[in-house]
């Protein structure tokens, strides 16, 4: 991928993120990105900067306290830098040769995680967050969905070095240490080398994104989302499962048959307008080119199936399964068809199902428990591990420009900073403590919030049904969670975690269902 229109355009470009340096906005697809530098907001700041005199012909700016040159994408500290920086030799290449500022694609940006060399990276792991520290960035925070964010952070970030070796993929943090994105730790450089040859991915650890890619299944291998996937892109590819390849109808060539190479191939195309006899992408394309009908029409159909757009029409969220949805057509009709969607609408038509599990009140169930303020997490009865939000049935939703908060136990969405009122209300507690307990042989804390609404506390998800329930106990993301669950396990033990200290404050459960909830919300938000 060519980067030299990006870095002209002030577009810093990392592997997975896109930050205008200008407008101080960061972008995770190539197709916002190329919306944003068509801006005329964009195209006015670009306009009223301007290269420093001196260095007009290194392409080298000065944007607030820092300096940019636009020749190699990078952002300088210091005027001496500066200095050194034109007389190195990458500089002096890419200076007259700038169609050689080129990077290709390690992997794949979805909406609240990377995928990596077929592994699951979170956005805080991948942003260097580890144990409420920052070490990209070398600071702490209790809560780093703001210092993501931040253009400090995101300009550390995109110039931190990825390193692969031996199929691993690894940050360079400094000249003393480096990240393992596996691991999920930081170890000194003197071992990167025993460390990156002796390093064992573990299956379990690794969690496989469906539809990313077909390159190693069939058609039938496929589940549902990698089937959409596919769909989504048959009027524009042939797609050949058994040889593994999808050929472009516009211009005949071979594409790899992953979401990102679909995507990266049809923005080339979108240029065209049917020069050099080749008919425009758009006569292939299975949404309509007019964006505002395509968003109106998406909204429309989201609004009779539960479905919002977030500003801008940039994702779906399912407000009934809580899912977040590529914003296509054939994406919100195949969700709206699917199991899950299809069974929360029957259990609000009240169509219920006799309960055939061992369940047990609250006060039944626990016989103690225990908060540790480090993990954010209780422990029950020993065996039994879960956070604060899942116990209490909140989950934050990132959905939009704000933070909002659902509610599994009273079926409603508050904002974010109201978490701690709404868990003071009547309704709050009087839901939370009617949930009953699912007795399991996993150490799990499964819940059955009311008449064939279950709750799993390890993945803090809600399934309609036990048919869901089942399902959801042998999906691969679960399974992960469960192996993540029990490697954290002999930490907790031995209290000890990333040379922390883990103190468990010990709640009482002789007292009432009133005063255990009490101390719950005292552990919690105190």
């Amino acid at each position: 991928m060519n980067l030299s229109k990006y870095s002209r355009n002030y577009i810093l470009c990392g592997d997975f993120d896109y930050h205008c340096l200008l407008c101080n906005e960061t972008f995770h697809l190539t197709a916002d990105t190329e919306k944003h530098i068509r801006w005329e907001k964009h195209r006015n700041n670009i306009k009223n900067q301007t290269q420093l005199p001196k260095f007009i012909n290194d392409s080298i700016s000065k944007i607030t306290n820092f300096y940019y040159c636009g020749i190699c994408n990078t952002v300088i500290n210091g005027m001496k830098s500066v200095k050194l920086h034109i007389k190195n030799e990458k500089h002096k290449n890419l200076k007259s040769n700038p169609d050689s500022l080129t990077r290709e694609p390690i992997g794949q940006y979805a909406y609240d995680y990377i995928e990596l060399n077929r592994e699951k990276i979170t956005i805080n792991t991948w942003n260097g967050v580890i144990a409420k520290k920052c070490i990209i960035c070398n600071s702490t925070a209790d809560d780093f969905s703001k210092h993501i964010k931040e253009q400090g952070h995101l300009i550390k970030l995109i110039q931190s070095e990825i390193v692969k070796s031996d199929g691993q993929y690894y940050r360079k943090i400094n000249e003393d240490s480096f990240q393992c994105f596996t691991c999920k730790k930081v170890f000194l450089n003197d071992i990167f080398p025993e460390h990156s040859k002796k390093h064992v991915k573990n299956s379990e650890n690794s969690i496989k994104q469906p539809g990313l890619t077909v390159s190693n299944s069939t058609w039938d291998e496929l589940d549902l989302d990698g089937k959409i996937i596919i769909d989504m892109h048959r009027d524009v590819y042939s797609i050949d499962m058994k040889n593994k390849k999808a050929i472009c109808k516009i211009c005949q060539d071979i594409v790899h048959p992953a979401r990102r190479h679909f995507d990266l191939h049809l923005n080339m195309h979108l240029k065209s307008d049917g020069k050099d006899g080749i008919k425009p992408a758009s006569e292939f394309l299975i949404e309509p080119k007019d964006h505002g009908k395509r968003r109106s029409e998406l909204a429309k159909y989201g609004r009779e199936n539960y479905i919002k757009l977030n500003e801008g029409g940039k994702m779906g969220f399912c407000t009934l399964c809580d899912k977040k949805l590529s914003p296509h057509l054939c994406v919100f009709v195949e969700h709206v068809k699917g199991f899950r969607h299809t069974s929360h609408l029957k259990l609000k038509r009240m169509e219920h199902e006799k309960s055939t599990y061992k369940t047990f009140p609250l006060k039944k169930f626990i016989s103690s428990l225990n908060y540790c303020k480090n993990l954010e997490m209780f422990r029950i009865n020993t065996d039994y591990l879960i956070f604060k939000y899942g116990l209490l049935f909140l989950k934050e939703i990132n959905f939009g420009s704000n933070k909002h908060l659902k509610c599994y136990a009273c079926g409603d969405v508050y904002p974010s900073t109201e978490k701690y009122e709404h868990c003071k209300t009547t309704q709050h507690k009087t839901n939370f403590l009617a949930a009953k307990f699912i007795a399991n042989n996993d150490d799990i804390i499964l819940r059955e919030i009311r008449q064939n609404l279950y709750h799993c506390g390890l993945c803090n998800e809600v399934l309609p049904f036990s048919k869901s329930l089942e399902k959801h106990l042998k999906s691969q993301s679960h399974m992960a969670l469960m192996y993540k669950t029990t490697t954290l396990r002999p930490a907790i033990d031995a209290q000890q975690y990333y040379y922390q200290t883990l103190n468990f404050e010990s709640l009482s459960t002789d007292v009432n269902d009133d005063s255990l909830y009490s101390k719950i919300m005292k552990a919690v938000y105190e």
